[in-house]
């Protein structure tokens, strides 16, 4: 949804003219909408990153019911499951592109 809002907010940024060019030309525009194009990105990557640590971390608790973790496997499920108790909240809050 808020890829369509912004895709949105470009299209009409390149469509409307003031003082005979479009407003996409004037910095402080063309800043807003930068800016609002990197959150959004950076809030996909984040859940791209927060996804695979989950992904680890569950593939490693269904090794663990089927045999004892090697002591270098455990360390991994700790780390994986504590970074993904970290990044699940920021993932997950919504990526508001007016923040």
């Amino acid at each position: 949804m808020l890829k369509a809002t912004y895709s949105e907010a470009l299209a009409y940024a390149k469509d409307r003219k003031q003082f005979g060019q479009a407003i996409i030309n004037f910095p402080a525009v063309y800043e807003m909408l930068s800016n609002i194009k990197a959150r959004l990105d950076a809030g996909r990557a984040l859940l791209y990153q927060t996804s695979r640590y989950v992904d680890i971390y569950k593939g490693l608790e269904d090794i663990e019911r089927e045999r004892k973790l090697t002591d270098e496997e455990k360390a991994e499920l700790k780390l994986y499951t504590k970074l993904a108790s970290a990044c699940t909240p920021l993932a997950c809050e919504p990526q508001s592109p007016m923040r």
